[in-house]
């Protein structure tokens, strides 16, 4: 998969490798603001929540933390490098620039529709379909999701992991404190 994303990401633009200025940086500050609006939605929400998220939440803060760490990791690898890569080259196909390559729209349809697969199989299943836990998920976790996407698209995707993965080493201490 992942060498797979790799080698369609290249043909739509997309590297591995850090792009920019300050991309590290860039990548702490996004997992710092993520988590900031994560643990917010997880706070208003919290009497929404399924038992199985509280399951998750009870678990040693030592244990929990590199355990997301390693499921954020993964899901990069699959969701946004394998799979956003193919849909941005399938969609580019057909919604592209006049010199041939991807419009932008290509790239935040490929990457939505990628997001909401991720959010569909690993989410949706720890609680009920109701319009407060699609509010819920679409703010922790669709929301970071695509800002992880644009860190792909506009650092690499070494900033991506950065981010998506050390958002955690934010994020389980304060909901540690705050739930």
């Amino acid at each position: 998969m992942a060498l797979a994303g790799m080698n369609v990401g290249q043909r739509v633009g997309l590297g591995v490798g850090f792009r920019g200025r300050w991309p590290i940086l860039c990548a702490l500050a996004c997992a710092a603001v993520g988590a900031l609006a994560c643990a917010a939605a997880d706070v208003m929400f919290l009497s929404q929540m399924s038992a199985n998220y509280e399951g998750v939440l009870a678990a040693p803060l030592a244990i929990r933390t590199p355990a997301m760490m390693l499921r954020a990791f993964n899901e990069n690898i699959i969701y946004r490098l394998f799979l956003s890569s193919i849909l941005i080259w399938l969609i580019g196909r057909f919604w592209k620039t006049p010199s041939g390559a991807p419009a932008i729209g290509a790239y935040w349809v490929g990457f939505g529709l990628a997001q909401a697969a991720n959010i569909w199989i690993n989410v949706t299943s720890l609680a009920p379909l109701t319009p407060i836990a699609l509010a819920h998920d679409g703010v922790r976790y669709f929301a970071p999701g695509m800002l992880w996407s644009w860190l792909y698209w506009r650092r690499g995707f070494q900033a991506n992991e950065i981010a998506s993965t050390s958002v955690h080493l934010f994020l389980q201490p304060i909901l540690q404190v705050a739930l």
